[in-house]
């Protein structure tokens, strides 16, 4: 049994009162399924030849049928979504979905997977349900040497290694005692499952080992430029670069320039995802060569989730992942709270150690991208699915301490990346209910300890059981008062007038929805917050958690607010749990340019839309005097960002934070002299 050690080395235009068909949710379907089932149930009193007919027009026969819960399975030809879309337009069917295949929740069983409190941190137990990594899905880790022979490393795919030290395709350093790059890699490839050591994030996709570092531990711009484009040229997906420049007198870094600039922008020509470390020197600026717009700059969480005290920040950070700090534990497991890998020394063989860096959140980061990529995301839209579905921490929305927040790996997986790049999601609303900081509101006829209130409050007769998280909202009706009508209202929400597909999803279960006690259990909306129009009756007896999706396309471009109303008497309970309002809005927002001078460019603002903070990056090829404003659609300068500041050769970014202006379109200005170039870039709050 080989020793455990401690080193110290980061979502028709409806009628009043009228249903809305039911629509295929966002980013269905969310997990594998029977190719060939859909399940359907018929609203009550649906005659048997209605149903009969309506099978025979999905193309399809019924497979069998539950009378425990009365509904059907329809075996379908063809594309299942087809059939489910079908079935849910039906006015007839009360709901329609895939057959969706569960499986034991996987948790390797590796002999020290329970010191690493960095996985299941970020959901990679529910990821791994969904994919554990694909070996067309190559990861190139730019490290120290690497020794293949580890005892957790038996098996690993590679190809195309390459030693840009020693010039040769041997990155091997079998003598190298407590090699960064093993532990880097480890932390992505570690063999899993296999009853040793500890678990890899992506186990199953393949290895580029590329040797950029020597034996201390250092690299020139040269082997490092080399390698980045050893991974361009030699079929790499993912870069992790768990390397960078120092900065320990906290100073604004200077872009080294050519040939490492070159080279990460050959990666990014390439479709390249590169995962960078941020820095370890608790600078306010990320370090080269994360601090390139192309890379995602990670920094470091420790496993309470602050930021690792030694974590840079700064307008280049992107996310954070779990980096460790060696000076807590407090998970009380005795060790250390560091990020657990593979390592080697002469003395005591093969091992694992809890080390502590940046270098360690940015494998994290790779091997989710390697993760997002092998079920089947573009690479063009990988980066927006980690950074999109992060937990946000710190500031609301992006900031200098997490950028996007924490990396969460199922969220990242449950990405909808079927856009092709024209188009993304974004959350207008996510109501988790862990607590009333959302800004729900109520109006209720009931006495004290009866309405609407958080599941921590009372005892529910069915339950406490949020759908997830901490907590979640109930309607309490146990004394015998007389009708109630009470109603529970969300805040106000703006639907972007440009999007193509907005939808209300929350989760729901209730009891005692029978005709003695049951009247009316409904969702409304909005657009004045005084006169409320119903979307969906919720007539069914739901004992268990069931997911409930709303067209609510043609509220585009409106403020709405969304309410669930109970009128019952005495008995039912209903309970509500992760709200969400979503919407799809294009983000091939065109570019209205008049010429700019050749050597300087504009790049393209990230994330678009954004809804509180947006990165504006550019890049000027000799120094020059420089002005980059915000104008409304109005032609109004609303913010000043640079003014006629002379700026040195190279990449620059700034930031433009958003949180007093209205959600819509805004131009970004850049002007050099007489020359100017503009962006549109669009605010939803």
């Amino acid at each position: 049994m080989k020793r455990l050690m401690m080193i110290l080395i980061l979502l028709m235009c409806a009628q009043v009162f009228a249903k809305a068909k039911p629509l295929s949710a966002m980013a269905e379907p969310y997990y594998k399924y029977v190719s060939s089932h859909v399940l359907v149930a018929f609203h009550p009193g649906t005659p048997s030849v209605d149903i009969e007919r309506l099978v025979s027009q999905a193309g399809g026969k019924v497979g069998s049928y539950s009378e425990l819960l009365d509904f059907y399975r329809v075996e379908v030809p063809g594309d299942v979504k087809d059939g489910v879309e079908f079935f849910r337009a039906q006015a007839a069917v009360k709901w329609a979905n895939f057959n969706y295949i569960a499986r034991m929740q996987y948790v390797p069983n590796d002999q020290y997977y329970s010191f690493q409190w960095h996985l299941p941190l970020i959901g990679l137990e529910q990821a791994w349900d969904i994919t554990r990594g694909d070996a067309s899905v190559t990861v190139a880790v730019l490290d120290q040497g690497f020794q293949f022979d580890h005892e957790d490393w038996v098996g690993i795919a590679t190809r195309n290694p390459r030693d840009c030290i020693s010039n040769d395709n041997n990155p091997e350093e079998p003598t190298l005692d407590d090699s960064h790059g093993m532990h880097t890699a480890g932390t992505i490839f570690a063999r899993t499952d296999n009853t040793t050591g500890i678990a890899g994030i992506a186990p199953l996709c393949t290895l580029m080992p590329v040797r950029v570092l020597d034996n201390t531990g250092s690299g020139s711009s040269e082997a490092i430029a080399n390698g980045f484009a050893w991974a361009a040229q030699h079929g790499a997906d993912v870069v992790n670069a768990s390397l960078g420049f120092p900065n320990e007198d906290n100073l604004p870094p200077q872009d080294p320039g050519q040939p490492l600039s070159g080279a990460v922008q050959q990666c990014a020509d390439a479709g390249v995802i590169m995962a960078v470390s941020s820095g370890n020197d608790n600078a306010d600026y990320v370090s080269y060569p994360a601090a390139y717009q192309a890379c995602i700059a990670v920094g470091a969480t420790a496993l309470n989730n602050a930021r690792a005290p030694y974590s840079n920040m700064g307008a280049a950070l992107d996310v954070t992942a779990p980096g460790g700090n060696t000076d807590e534990d407090l998970n009380g497991d005795q060790y250390f709270d560091g990020v657990l890998s593979t390592l080697r020394t002469a003395q005591s063989g093969d091992y694992y150690g809890f080390w502590q860096g940046t270098s360690m959140a940015a494998p994290h980061v790779a091997g989710l991208a390697a993760l997002v990529l092998s079920h089947g995301c573009p690479a063009d839209q990988v980066r927006e699915a980690i950074e999109s579905t992060c937990l946000d921490l710190g500031s609301p929305g992006w900031d200098t301490q997490f950028g996007y927040g924490r990396i969460n790996a199922l969220a990242a997986l449950q990405y909808d990346c079927s856009g092709g790049g024209g188009g993304g999601e974004v959350v207008l609303f996510n109501g988790l209910m862990d607590d009333n900081d959302e800004g729900w509101t109520v109006s209720e006829d009931g006495a004290d300890g009866v309405g609407w209130r958080f599941l921590d409050f009372g005892a529910p007769d069915c339950g406490a059981e949020p759908h997830s998280g901490a907590n979640g909202l109930w309607h309490d009706d146990e004394q015998s008062v007389g009708l109630l009508d009470d109603w529970l209202y969300s805040p106000e929400i703006t639907i972007p007038a440009s999007a193509s597909i907005a939808s209300l999803t929350f989760w729901e279960r209730n009891c005692y929805v029978t005709p003695q006690y049951y009247d009316l259990h409904a969702v409304y909306y909005s657009t004045n917050g005084t006169t409320f129009t119903q979307l969906s009756e919720q007539d069914d007896q739901a004992e268990t958690w069931e997911q409930v999706t709303l067209d609510i396309s043609f509220l585009a471009g409106q403020d709405v607010y969304f309410a669930w109303r109970y009128r019952g008497d005495y008995a039912t309970e209903w309970f509500l749990d992760d709200v969400r309002v979503t919407a799809t809005v294009s983000t091939d927002v065109p570019r209205d340019s008049q010429p700019m001078a050749a050597d300087i460019e504009l790049g393209t603002a990230y994330p678009n839309p954004f809804n509180s903070t947006v990165q504006i990056p550019f890049e000027i090829g000799s120094a020059r005097d420089i002005s980059l404003a915000i104008f409304n659609v109005l032609g109004q300068e609303v913010a000043t960002l640079i003014h006629h500041e002379r700026l040195t050769p190279g990449s620059h970014r700034t930031m433009w934070s958003a949180e007093a202006a209205a959600s819509g379109v805004y131009l970004v200005k850049l002007s050099s002299g007489e020359h100017t170039a503009t962006q549109k870039i669009l605010l939803v709050k």
